[in-house]
């Protein structure tokens, strides 16, 4: 997804939008933290209200048309990657990701004005918030997946702080390992190892906007005995270190 940003820009107050109707050849997600605009996508009648820590997203080549009830504040970016495993699956309409992390999201939006390398970090939180609603899409799907498959997912969820060996994933699955990653990629689009570290970030974000605990604690409960390996894994996925996501304002 190296190349998934075309560009990126965020607006406040904004009471209109420069193309309020049309299409674009290129995918457009949105962030919104304040206000509220209506989005409706005249090729399949789909209409939505969008409101503060929402994202939206149109594909590209969709037909649209926006119109701002109040005026909002938002980070846009301009994808085209649609061939991804990820985006591909991507629905028009406003993405699955709740609340607070969208805020958490934001969060680390804002540190992009002070970004030494700004391109780096929007790539990063654009992955990110993909990765994101990919996962979330996951969990309000599970019966969508193999008994086997669910199986894993739930034990994924409960033992956050633990080491987990593919060993013990296949054989929860019934499985081999081999045979387990081949179905788990068939039926996610990516390895066990990978949703896995997807789950500890969301928690890390998680306890970072909402508890006390300090950094060392957190990766503990993230199952990183190692604070430096845990803030080097979360830079890696959301583009910010742990104590800068914290420090950063409130979106």
């Amino acid at each position: 997804m190296k190349d998934c940003v075309l560009f990126y820009n965020m607006r406040e107050n904004w009471d209109t939008f420069q193309l309020e109707s049309g299409v674009r050849t290129w995918g457009i997600l949105m962030l919104t933290t304040a206000g509220r605009y209506t989005l409706e996508l005249p090729e399949t009648g789909q209409r939505f209200t969008v409101l503060p820590n929402m994202i939206s997203y149109i594909p590209p080549n969709t037909q649209f048309i926006r119109k701002i009830q109040e005026p909002i504040d938002f980070h846009q970016f301009h994808i085209r990657c649609e061939e991804h495993p990820i985006t591909a699956k991507l629905r028009p309409g406003i993405l699955t990701i709740p609340k607070e992390q969208v805020v958490a999201i934001a969060r680390s939006l804002h540190c992009v004005k002070t970004a030494a390398d700004q391109t780096d970090m929007i790539r990063h939180i654009a992955e990110h918030i993909l990765a994101e609603n990919y996962l979330f899409s996951m969990k309000t799907a599970d019966s969508a997946y193999s008994g086997d498959i669910v199986r894993v997912l739930e034990y994924m969820q409960t033992h956050l702080a633990e080491p987990v060996k593919m060993e013990v994933l296949a054989e929860i699955a019934g499985l081999s390992a081999t045979g387990l990653i081949w179905k788990f990629c068939r039926q996610l689009n990516t390895t066990p190892k990978q949703y896995f570290i997807g789950l500890r970030m969301q928690q890390a974000k998680q306890l970072l906007l909402e508890s006390d605990l300090n950094v060392t604690q957190i990766a503990e409960k993230c199952g990183y005995s190692d604070v430096y390996y845990f803030s080097n894994a979360f830079r890696r996925h959301t583009g910010i270190n742990p104590t800068a996501f914290r420090k950063s304002p409130k979106a």
